[in-house]
């Protein structure tokens, strides 16, 4: 049978004295193991890259903006440049950023000033989304 060592008589284990055998030893972290990590929320992931700034470059030299200002800006350029999937990319954005009423109103006056009647009809489609996607384009 296996006795247990009793602590000397001058030391009183309780409250704020834990047990010598128990104590931690010189050099030892209180949590070894540390604290868990937090757990990876990939909509915080994607918030974040899109809140990251970066420098670019324009016609009144460099500033910085967002990565989501860049790739809106680069949607729009590529929009006008003629690419039918950044414009159909970009289409939502405009409806949830501005009115429908707005975006009537401007197409309108775009239209009476320099779009023929067949183009017009063209923006009608693209804006209100009735036109279906074309097979060839991804």
């Amino acid at each position: 049978m296996t006795t247990k060592k009793k602590p000397p008589q001058d030391y009183d284990v309780g409250y704020g004295k834990p047990p010598k055998h128990s104590r931690f030893k010189p050099g030892q972290s209180g949590n070894p193991r540390g604290r868990k990590k937090k757990e990876i929320c990939p909509n915080n992931i994607v918030r974040g890259v899109l809140e990251e700034k970066i420098s670019i470059r324009d016609a009144n030299g460099s500033r910085s903006v967002t990565n989501l200002e860049a790739l809106i800006r680069r949607l729009l350029k590529d929009s006008f440049a003629g690419k039918v999937a950044s414009t159909r990319a970009l289409l939502p954005m405009l409806t949830t950023a501005f009115d429908r009423s707005e975006l009537k109103a401007a197409q309108d006056d775009v239209a009476s000033d320099l779009l023929a009647e067949e183009d017009h009809q063209i923006l009608s489609r693209l804006l209100y989304a009735e036109c279906e996607p074309d097979k060839d384009e991804k």
